[in-house]
C-alpha cells in the first residue's frame, strides 16, 4: 500500500475516535434594547426579549463564563423566588433564568429574566457546546457590581388549605435532591402565594420545615422555613 494512502487512512481512523468539537456559543445582553442575542460559532440562532436589573438592582456590564447551571433554583435572597433553568455567570449570583414578568423592560433584582420555554432551550444549548465553551457579554447598561441591598419584606408563606400530612422518620433530615419515599404523603400547593409552586407538593418535616418536592420523581427542590 503506498505510503501516502496508509497515512490518510491513519489520519481518518483516528478522527473517527476523536470526541466531537463544541461550538462557541455567545449570549451577548444589550440593556439599551433589553435584548438578547444568542450566536453559534459566529452566527446568530436567536434573538429574544430580556429583562434586565430595575434601578438600584443593576445588572452589570462585562464579560463572563458561567460558572453553575441549575434546571430547579429558588432565590436565597428574594422570597424563595423560583428561577427555573438558571444559568450562573459571576460571583455575586447574577444568572440568566426564565420568567415571564416584565420581560422588554428593566424589572429584575440583577438577574436576566428570559421567558420559561427560551430559558429551558438556551440551559440546553449551554449544557450541549458546554460552559467553558460558552461566552455572556452584557452591554448597554451602567457598569456596576451590584451593591447589597436591604432584603425586602418576606411574603406569606404558601397557604396551607389542609392538615399537614403524617410524616414518616425516613426523613427526619433532608436537603435538596433528596428522594422522598413512597410512604411518605404528599400534599398539592393549591393556594400558594408564589404562583409557580403550585405545580409542586409538600410535606411538613418533623423540624416543622416546608420540603417542597416534584410530585413525579419525588426529589426535594427547597426546603422552607415556616
Amino acid at each position: 500500500m503506498p505510503l501516502t494512502r496508509l497515512v490518510l487512512l491513519s489520519c481518518l481512523c483516528f478522527a473517527s475516535v476523536l470526541p466531537p468539537a463544541h461550538a462557541k456559543l455567545l449570549i451577548k445582553v444589550d440593556q439599551a434594547n433589553q435584548r438578547m442575542i444568542v450566536s453559534v460559532n459566529g452566527e446568530q440562532r436567536f434573538s429574544w426579549p430580556v429583562s434586565t436589573g430595575k434601578n438600584g438592582y443593576n445588572t452589570p456590564n462585562g464579560t463572563f463564563r458561567p460558572n453553575r447551571m441549575e434546571a430547579e433554583h429558588f432565590s436565597d435572597e428574594y422570597e424563595s423566588a423560583p428561577m427555573p433553568h438558571a444559568i450562573f455567570f459571576d460571583n455575586q449570583g447574577h444568572a440568566i433564568h426564565g420568567s415571564s414578568e416584565r420581560l422588554g423592560r428593566p424589572a429584575s433584582h440583577g438577574c436576566v429574566r428570559i421567558s420559561p420555554r427560551h430559558a429551558a432551550e438556551l440551559f440546553s444549548l449551554v449544557e450541549r457546546e458546554r460552559m467553558g465553551n460558552t461566552t455572556v457579554e452584557i452591554t448597554g447598561g451602567v457598569a456596576t457590581t451590584v451593591s447589597p441591598a436591604p432584603l425586602p419584606a418576606a411574603a406569606p408563606l404558601p397557604v396551607v388549605t389542609s392538615p399537614a400530612p403524617v410524616v414518616s422518620e425516613k426523613v427526619a433530615v433532608v436537603r435538596r435532591g433528596s428522594v422522598i419515599p413512597a410512604d411518605v404523603e404528599l400534599e398539592p400547593f393549591v393556594d400558594a402565594q408564589i404562583p409557580a409552586l403550585r405545580r409542586y407538593s409538600y410535606f411538613v418535616s418533623p423540624s416543622n420545615k416546608i420540603v417542597v418536592v416534584e410530585p413525579v420523581g419525588r426529589r426535594v427542590v427547597r426546603v422552607l422555613e415556616r
